[in-house]
Order: structure tokens, then C-alpha cells, then sequence
């Protein structure tokens, strides 16, 4: 019988505490250093519901000369809701931003869970790494995914907007110390409308 008494003492307590309610995850926001003297107009995306300020000297696309535009026409044709902005010194950079309406959440969480299967298909990056973090209440999953010659912030807002939001902050590796600050300004501007 003291065998029993002692088995319940020690299971009883075990199962209360199993059974309690989960306190939900907390959702700390990241800070960011953010110099504005190194951004400079703020992009506003009205249909997804987000502005995010784009570092200062990068340009739409629509700005620059045939020959630079020629370069990535394929690339925007293929972003049917999206908005390039480049480096106006073309050393290096650019900012790549575009909605995602079509998306859901199932393939966004399998995306995060394989990033290399989504992003590394032609095997250019020798390493990816992903983080999800929150910002201004935006849940925002990123990828940094660097090669010899690239480093790219993707980012993938997934809470706190209309419609899942990507932005793709690509950087020449030779030109990223020039470019860090100006992204993290950039990003910490992120928000939502």
C-alpha cells in the first residue's frame, strides 16, 4: 500500500503540471540601431500594409540608364507586384521588395523548416542561415544566405501585414562593409500601416 500512496504522491503532481494550459510564446521585438542619415525616401506598400525605408542613395529602377534597367527585367517581370532599387553608385547593392498574396502559410512554414530546398536549387550559397524574430509586431522570418561573391538578407514578413511581404537585400561580399549599417537602418525602419 505505501508503494501506491508514494506512486500516486509522485505521479499526481507530474500530470497536474502536464495538463496546466501552455502560456503563449512571447513575442519580444528585436531592436535595431537605426542611423537616419543613412536612409532615404520610405517605400510604402498600401495593398500588403507595410513601409520599410529604403537605404539612402539606392533608387528605383525606373531611374537608371536602358543598359542597368535591360540587367533586371527579368527579374522584375518575374515579381508581378514588386519594386527594385539599386545602389545609385552601383557598388553593389539593392533592395528587391515585393507581396506576396498568393502565399500561405503551410508553404511558408515548409520553406522555413528546408530553406535550402526553396533558395539553394542551383547551389550558389555555401551557407544559409534563418532566424524568425518580431519587429514593430511584425512577425519576420529572415535568411542569410551567403556565397563567395553574394551576401542576401531575405526577409519574409509572415504576421502583421494584409499579405506575406518579402524583401531581399542583396550586396556584392566586397561591398558589404559599406552596405551593413545602411541595411540594418533600413531594416529596424520596417512597419506596419
Amino acid at each position: 500500500m505505501k508503494k501506491y500512496v508514494f506512486a500516486l504522491s509522485v505521479l499526481i503532481p507530474f500530470v497536474w503540471i502536464s495538463c496546466q494550459p501552455k502560456q503563449p510564446e512571447k513575442k519580444s521585438d528585436l531592436q535595431f540601431t537605426i542611423n537616419p542619415d543613412l536612409l532615404g525616401f520610405v517605400h510604402t506598400d498600401t495593398n500588403s500594409g507595410f513601409t520599410v525605408s529604403i537605404p539612402k542613395g539606392w533608387l528605383p529602377l525606373s531611374v537608371f540608364d536602358s543598359v542597368v534597367q535591360n540587367k533586371f527585367t527579368v527579374v522584375e517581370d518575374s515579381l508581378s507586384l514588386g519594386t527594385i532599387y539599386l545602389d545609385s553608385l552601383q557598388q553593389g547593392g539593392s533592395v528587391f521588395i515585393y507581396s506576396l498574396p498568393e502565399a500561405d502559410t503551410v508553404t511558408l512554414a515548409k520553406i522555413y523548416q528546408n530553406p535550402d530546398s526553396a533558395f539553394n536549387q542551383q547551389k550558389i550559397w555555401q551557407q544559409i542561415l534563418k532566424s524568425t524574430f518580431y519587429h514593430n509586431g511584425l512577425r519576420i522570418r529572415q535568411y542569410l544566405l551567403q556565397s563567395n561573391d553574394l551576401v542576401t538578407f531575405k526577409l519574409v514578413i509572415t504576421e502583421g501585414t494584409r499579405y506575406p511581404v518579402q524583401l531581399d537585400y542583396v550586396l556584392s561580399r566586397n561591398t558589404y562593409m559599406q552596405h551593413v549599417k545602411k541595411i540594418e537602418s533600413s531594416i529596424g525602419s520596417i512597419n506596419s500601416l
